[in-house]
């Protein structure tokens, strides 16, 4: 037998040791077919779960059955998002697998679906807090899936994709906290601890005005302080006895809408964070109901609004009394705009004329 068969000998009885290693390490893998394109978690009824968890050691969120809804116990039982919880629930019961890989607990670290340290595990639990079921996902694949286990079987698969879960707690809160249109403003007040001002809208506009406007000034930038409440959001939230007690809340935001409704928000500045307490008030008729006398429809129409912005002003209460949130700088800084930062000089008619004719000066110079 000459050199270069004893070469190739060689190489093949590597190769057999290889394969026989890869074999013992990730186990049978004869349950493969069986697997194939099979809900990884067989079954699951809602009504059952009492709490959830989402990840490991410190940096478990918590959410927690409360009544008819959850709430995140990390963030002082505030109520969680119920369309954040059913796409949870959904995506955990959408994850199928391609193939089992092993079910030896000796490759769940190499995997990524070890226990120790997992952020993507998520464990459905009962009123005794023992596990209905639940999930570990691993690191991903080649294929484009990720190495999945059920928290309560040592089995673990290759996912079809692989699943993106959400993994903090603000990800399971509706973080916004009111979104009110400009259009439908009368008056914004703002105070801080130097003094107070209010815009106004035009009547039949969207122009912004204020009274006793200061002699050769104009307004800048107005509209950042009357649109502060669009789309307004929050970073974060806690009880206000939770809040840091050296909080000073002496800023103030009054916004009263064209639907007799005031929304209010005191506000406190630390450091470079700001935090809100909010409240609303519906200042209309509140003895609203049907006369003896046939109402027209338009009569009909104003009525069911006032009894709109009179519940909308009594649910936004009721779910934001007691609480502190962390408004976004941004916005935060729009809520809390001095006069000063909504003012600048009037340019005299004839520096505007003298800049005017100076740039046209310098453009006919650069065409020449």
């Amino acid at each position: 037998m000459n050199n270069t068969k004893l070469t190739i000998l060689g190489i093949m009885a590597v190769l057999a040791v290889l394969a026989a290693v890869s074999v013992n390490r990730m186990g049978d893998t004869t349950q493969a077919a069986a697997a194939a394109d099979s809900p990884l978690i067989q079954g699951l009824d809602p009504s059952q779960i009492a709490a959830i968890t989402i990840g490991t050691g410190d940096n478990t969120v918590t959410l927690k059955r409360s009544g008819s809804r959850f709430v995140v116990t990390n963030k002082d039982n505030y109520p969680a998002d119920t369309a954040q919880i059913n796409d949870l629930i959904t995506k955990i019961l959408d994850i199928r697998t391609v193939e089992k890989i092993t079910d030896n607990p000796e490759n769940f670290a190499d995997l990524g679906v070890a226990d120790a340290g997992v952020q993507n595990k998520v464990v459905f639990e009962d009123a005794k807090a023992d596990a209905l079921t639940g999930v570990i996902v691993g690191k991903r694949t080649d294929s484009g899936g990720s190495y999945v286990k059920d928290v309560k079987s040592n089995d673990v698969y290759v996912s079809k994709e692989s699943p993106w879960l959400r993994t903090s707690a603000m990800d399971y809160i509706d973080a916004q906290l009111v979104n009110v249109n400009k259009d439908d403003i009368l008056s914004v007040a703002v105070t801080d601890p130097n003094g107070s001002y209010t815009l106004y809208t035009e009547p039949n506009s969207s122009n912004v005005y204020l009274k006793d406007m200061p002699e050769g000034k104009k307004l800048k930038n107005e509209q950042d302080v009357f649109s502060a409440l669009s789309g307004l959001r929050f970073n974060d939230v806690m009880r206000q006895a939770s809040a840091d007690a050296s909080l000073k809340f002496n800023y103030k935001y009054v916004c009263n809408l064209k639907n007799e409704t005031v929304y209010t928000f005191q506000i406190a500045k630390k450091d470079s964070k700001y935090f809100a307490k909010v409240s609303a008030k519906y200042t209309g008729e509140t003895n609203i109901s049907k006369e003896r006398k046939v109402e027209s429809e338009e009569e009909l129409k104003k009525k069911e609004q006032q009894l709109l912005a009179r519940d909308a002003a009594e649910g936004f209460n009721k779910n934001h009394d007691g609480w502190v949130y962390e408004i976004a700088d941004r916005k935060a800084k729009n809520l809390t705009k001095p006069l000063s930062g909504l003012l600048e000089d009037i340019t005299p008619l004839k520096e505007e004329n003298e800049d005017a004719d100076k740039q046209a000066e310098i453009e006919g110079g650069q065409d020449a």
